[in-house]
């Protein structure tokens, strides 16, 4: 069971939210936000989660969400919403994989460090790497930001995200503009992909019974595909298994209100289809779909 997991047996009262499995280490989120980490053994085969709770400051962080990560180019680091104190916090992509809170290099309208009091973030996706030609390095990671203010209107905002001295994350630039789509609900559901094995300039979401899309790019809002029952799940297929040529992010699992389940072929992304056998209805509600053998937060080099 769960208690098996930890050090110590599993914390008083404790509820799995969400889980991020990374190269060396796994950091698990309780229901109130609560980080724990876990450090695998040599072997890759086995490790336990520390009892106390994962913290990067005195500030008591509470992670409602991790963000989508990249998937090539790797950047540095991927981000996560730690909801009690309104700041991003990003895992570095390195060895020690450890998680800081995002440094805002100068004071802006707009900061990532410290955001307007009643923000509600809804939904983190890495962007793209920014390349220096005359340096031949990287100056820095942009990551797209969709959230809600204090009064409920939707922004989609951009922030870059480099290193400073101490090779911790350092927000060099920040723009948001409303969402494309309109003022959206906290619970709307988002999925995107940096891959480029996906349709990586594209961030769907659902509202109501129809799938929509931002082109993050053009920044502008399109409808994808309509359906007779209100969506109350998405996910993209990501694993790719090459020996039935099944490629990744080319597929969109859909669940609904009635119970329904149905697979979309998107390997044209601009004429989706239902794939023919793989519809079904599960009997109930469905809540959440994953793909079995992947984690779509996971960092893949």
């Amino acid at each position: 069971g769960i208690e098996d997991l930890f050090l110590d047996g599993a914390p008083a009262g404790f509820q799995a939210k969400d889980l991020i499995c990374l190269d060396y280490y796994n950091y698990m989120i309780d229901q109130e936000g609560r980080v724990y980490k876990r450090t695998f053994t040599s072997n890759y085969l086995g490790g336990k989660y520390i009892n106390e709770p994962y913290q990067i400051d005195d500030k008591d962080m509470r992670v409602a969400f991790w963000g989508e990560g990249p998937v090539y180019p790797t950047a540095d680091f991927l981000p996560a919403w730690d909801e009690k104190n309104g700041r991003i916090v990003m895992i570095s992509n390195s060895r020690t994989q450890n998680i800081y809170a995002v440094r805002d290099e100068t004071e802006k309208d707009f900061m990532v460090s410290n955001m307007p009091e009643g923000t509600r973030v809804l939904y983190l996706l890495f962007k793209e790497a920014i390349w220096n030609d005359e340096t031949w390095m990287y100056d820095g990671y942009s990551y797209n930001m969709i959230y809600n203010d204090a009064g409920g209107k939707t922004w989609l905002g951009e922030f870059v995200v480099g290193k400073d001295m101490d090779e911790k994350p350092l927000c060099t630039s920040v723009t948001v503009a409303p969402f494309p789509g309109g003022d959206v609900e906290e619970n709307t559901l988002f999925i995107g992909t940096s891959s480029y094995s996906g349709p990586n300039a594209r961030i769907f979401y659902a509202k109501g019974n129809e799938i929509r899309y931002v082109e993050r790019y053009a920044q502008v809002d399109r409808s994808y595909m309509t359906f007779q029952h209100e969506i109350t799940s998405l996910a993209f297929a990501a694993y790719a298994d090459w020996m039935s040529g099944l490629e990744p992010y080319k597929q969109i699992a859909v669940g609904f209100e009635n119970g329904d389940f149905m697979l979309l072929d998107i390997s044209n992304p601009d004429r989706p289809q239902i794939i023919e056998g793989a519809t079904r209805n599960v009997g109930g509600k469905v809540v959440s779909v994953a793909q079995i053998g992947v984690n779509t937060h996971v960092i893949e080099n």
